[in-house]
């Protein structure tokens, strides 16, 4: 089996990735802004907390395509190899 660009690559995926991001990042521009502002401590720890949950979607997100494309990858090719590197990469995301 040919090896298939990444999910990153697709043009579907790589969109809602990107739009995630973006929320992701407009909610840390919040962030600073709230800081710069002397805003109260629990706005800004729940301000932190969107950007947490935007930053964890977009990862489940990049992590369960290309989790599904590498299973599958693997199981036409009998190499694991991705398999194991996504297993490592999603353990030190979720720490």
């Amino acid at each position: 089996m040919e090896n298939t660009p990444s999910i990153l690559h697709k043009k579907d995926s790589s969109r809602a990735i990107l739009n995630r991001l973006a929320k992701a990042s407009g909610h840390l521009d919040s962030v600073r802004r709230m800081v710069e502002e002397g805003r109260d401590t629990v706005e800004v720890l729940n301000q932190l907390s969107a950007v947490r949950a935007a930053l964890g979607s977009t990862g489940k997100l990049i992590f369960t395509e290309e989790m599904e494309k590498a299973l599958d990858e693997a199981i036409q090719t009998g190499n694991y190899e991705r398999v194991h590197q996504l297993n490592a990469s999603i353990g030190r995301f979720i720490k």
